[in-house]
């Protein structure tokens, strides 16, 4: 007998490499898109250290809030928070010192690395989509730390439906998209992987640059970049897509949003056999 199951998609963005590149910005922007075309909540989970945590910032909570560290560890089950003026569940980081969150995940990763991932990844898939579900959610979006790679990041990266790499727009950032590519592949071969450029110039062309780093149905979605975006986020902690501007950035995301909708429209309509 074959039935349509329940299904929540698992959005995941990450560099792989060095900060900096707008990950919690697209995120945070990303998430408020999403939600507004598909006219109800998304979750949001924020595995973020300590002043990593921006995507927590820019809805404006406190990264100390229990959050998915917390359950990582054991020490406590969080609750998202119901961010005001956004259909937007947020998860925030917990677990408030970044190095006793590095520390934990290598202890807990040394005595026995691949046993560890593999449950890590169930419990993590199990725990944010019955949390999804009983918040009438269907799309969960991650945002991933770029500064460390480690048992969380494997896991994600594992139970993920559509991955988002987030580079700059730049020659120097080639070797760290083919990197992510390469552990997002490894991790997760089914996964539909996308090239997100962040900050390109009018005369770029991103496409040539990144589009062997797709997988699957994905592609490369070019951000253009935008001094007005850098303002709001830098300055005033804000989230760039409930601001007009000129130029052609909220374009773009909006684009980007559109077209992985279109991607996760065919996770969600997947059929299933019944248990």
């Amino acid at each position: 007998m074959m039935e349509v199951k329940p299904r929540v998609a698992k959005i995941v963005f990450f560099s792989g490499g060095k900060g900096g590149g707008g990950v919690s910005t697209i995120v945070a922007s990303f998430s408020v898109a999403l939600s507004e075309l598909v006219n109800r909540h998304v979750l949001v989970v924020d595995f973020g250290y300590g002043p990593n945590a921006t995507t927590t910032k820019l809805f404006g909570q406190d990264p100390g809030t229990v959050g998915v560290y917390d359950f990582v560890f054991g020490r406590a089950s969080p609750r998202p928070i119901k961010v005001e003026g956004y259909r937007v569940f947020l998860l925030t980081n917990g677990y408030k010192d970044p190095n006793e969150v590095v520390d934990a995940l290598a202890r807990a990763y040394a005595s026995n690395p691949y046993r560890f991932t593999e449950e890590l990844t169930n419990r993590l898939a199990s725990f944010l989509t019955r949390l999804a579900l009983s918040l009438g959610v269907n799309h969960i979006i991650v945002d991933l730390p770029s500064t460390t790679i480690g048992p969380h990041t494997f896991a994600v990266l594992a139970m993920a439906d559509v991955i988002n790499i987030v580079a700059l727009h730049s020659n120097t950032h080639i070797d760290e998209v083919a990197s992510a590519y390469k552990l997002a592949i490894d991790v997760n071969p089914g996964a539909v992987v996308n090239v997100v450029v962040n900050k390109v110039y009018p005369t770029g062309d991103p496409e040539s640059q990144f589009k062997q780093f797709t997988h699957g149905e994905g592609r490369v979605f070019p951000i253009e970049y935008s001094v007005y975006v850098s303002y709001i986020v830098d300055v005033k902690r804000d989230i760039p897509i409930a601001w007009e501007f000129p130029g052609n950035w909220r374009r773009d995301i909006m684009r980007f949003t559109q077209s992985v909708k279109r991607q996760v429209d065919r996770v969600l309509s997947a059929v299933r056999p019944s248990a």
